[in-house]
């Protein structure tokens, strides 16, 4: 067939012959040979080869026995042939630039190798590699991360204190908290100050809505708006302390008596007085004036004739 043509050649080159073979001993007249009998045998005895050396090269490391491949062992053994390659190009395709990785990066690999104790009989270099892979590389290679995180992160804390300025009065309480917790290299106390400080800026949009709120109170109630803006009293708790509404129509109630009693009830009588003598006097000019009024639109309804005799 043509999976057994490309698996093993052999059999088929053999055919070739035993047809040329054959044409000669027609020739000689010689016994004719079969060809499909022959290729068949060369076929049977090339399987018995496949299943010898699989058992032998395949089966002790790991691999299905010989006797689990079925009677077509050639096509199992041929889904096998990619992980073989991987396998066998592993060396050079993966193993030979790991190591020149190690070389540029400063890690003496060969050095580090001959550290590991010898193995000794079949693959016993690829057995050593092995052990030395899996045994203290990774600690090493993780000792030496942490070191390299451990200077970056010295670095950068230096970098953080260089930015620091000095402490003013105006400084907020976690802003004074920060600055210390970097100082001290305290990383409790630098996260308790550091959540706090996240916390504060997302109430940003409250606290410039609160300040807007206070600024319009202010324009009307600067004495209230004054009081909640420095919490004081009972505007230092974390509710309100009543209905705003009618607190708001309580204080018009009280300032209003307060100021009505404020005025002294003497100027208010003397006040009153007054107001009564301007209102005689203006009610005695509005009687004069109603009068001569009067008196005008009478004249202007007599005719000219009557007015005449009347000056005569």
């Amino acid at each position: 067939t043509g999976s057994a043509m490309i698996l093993n050649p052999k059999p088929f080159r053999l055919t070739r012959s035993i047809g040329c073979s054959h044409q000669y001993a027609a020739r000689a007249k010689l016994p004719r040979v079969n060809p499909v009998v022959t290729t068949t045998q060369a076929c049977r005895k090339d399987t018995e080869q496949l299943l010898e050396r699989w058992e032998r090269q395949m089966a002790c490391q790991g691999a299905p026995a010989a006797s689990t491949l079925g009677d077509k062992p050639e096509q199992v053994c041929r889904q096998f042939v990619p992980q073989i390659r991987s396998c066998l190009e592993w060396h050079a395709m993966t193993w030979h630039p790991m190591e020149a990785d190690f070389e540029r990066l400063g890690f003496r690999w060969a050095e580090f190798l001959q550290s590991t104790q010898p193995e000794v009989g079949a693959n016993a270099e690829l057995r050593r590699v092995r052990k030395a892979v899996v045994g203290d590389l990774g600690t090493v290679l993780q000792s030496r991360s942490c070191l390299l995180r451990q200077k970056q992160l010295l670095n950068q804390l230096r970098d953080w204190q260089g930015f620091l300025g000095a402490p003013t009065e105006t400084d907020a309480s976690v802003t004074r908290k920060l600055r210390q917790a970097l100082r001290d290299v305290a990383p409790n106390d630098y996260q308790i100050a550091y959540d706090e400080l996240i916390r504060l800026k997302q109430l940003e949009p409250e606290a410039v809505r609160r300040n807007e709120l206070l600024k319009r109170l202010g324009q009307s109630a600067p004495s209230w708006a004054s009081a909640v803006q420095n919490r004081l009293g009972q505007h230092g708790n974390s509710e309100t302390p009543g209905d705003a509404i009618l607190g708001w129509e309580w204080r018009q109630f009280h300032d209003e008596l307060e100021r009505r009693a404020s005025v002294s009830f003497e100027e208010l009588q003397q006040r009153i007085e007054d107001i009564s003598e301007q209102l005689l006097d203006v009610t005695a000019q509005l009687i004069d004036k109603q009068t001569w009024m009067n008196q005008i639109r009478h004249i202007t309804r007599i005719p000219n004739s009557n007015r005449r005799s009347a000056h005569m």
